[in-house]
């Protein structure tokens, strides 16, 4: 048993001759929890970054994204943007670096209208309803006229399809909904 202890011993030694221990040298600090993320013009999302130190963002393109100091995204166009994150360096602490790409997408909309009955002579409105510029179009103008602002007339007996088309923007994707 004492030969055992001794042989022990030498190996733990030999263990702390090999290895040094540097009480000086700072551990790294990662930053965990970002990925990659989509997000919506106007809207925000949060990017989840964590680190043992404080992370200060950068946006690579303002024009496509905004980043505040909490790690809030902000969509501002369409496109794609890399953010830029940087924890610093403490006492304790060594600072990286990293990005994640982001994704800015236009909003989808959608055409709020429902199907209408409208009898010869009658007039009435659609009243679609969508977040942008509406347009209509008619399949059988013999049978029902359709004013540019969704104002409609039945003209004979029968059945038509109006067409209504929101158009897309900056912020909003096109939607097209039919109705009868």
């Amino acid at each position: 048993m004492k030969k055992v202890k001794t042989v022990l011993f030498a190996i733990l030694a030999a263990i702390l001759l090999v290895v040094p221990v540097c009480a000086n040298e700072k551990s790294i600090s990662g930053i965990t929890g970002a990925g990659n993320i989509t997000v919506y013009v106007g809207r925000k999302a949060d990017i989840g970054a964590k680190a043992p130190s404080t992370i200060t963002y950068f946006s690579e393109n303002d024009k496509v994204a905004l980043v505040d100091k909490n790690g809030s995204v902000t969509g501002v166009s369409e496109g794609t943007v890399y953010i830029r994150m940087q924890s610093r360096t403490t006492t304790k602490y060594k600072g990286t670096a990293s990005r994640i790409l982001v994704t800015v997408r236009r909003n989808p909309q959608k055409v709020e209208a429902s199907d209408k009955t409208v009898y010869v002579n009658e007039t009435g409105n659609i009243g679609a309803k969508a977040n942008s510029t509406i347009s209509y179009s008619n399949s059988n103008t013999d049978i029902v006229y359709v004013g540019q602002n969704g104002e409609i007339k039945g003209l004979r007996p029968g059945t038509a399809v109006i067409t209504i088309k929101a158009k897309g923007t900056k912020k909003w994707e096109p939607a097209t909904k039919k109705i009868k």
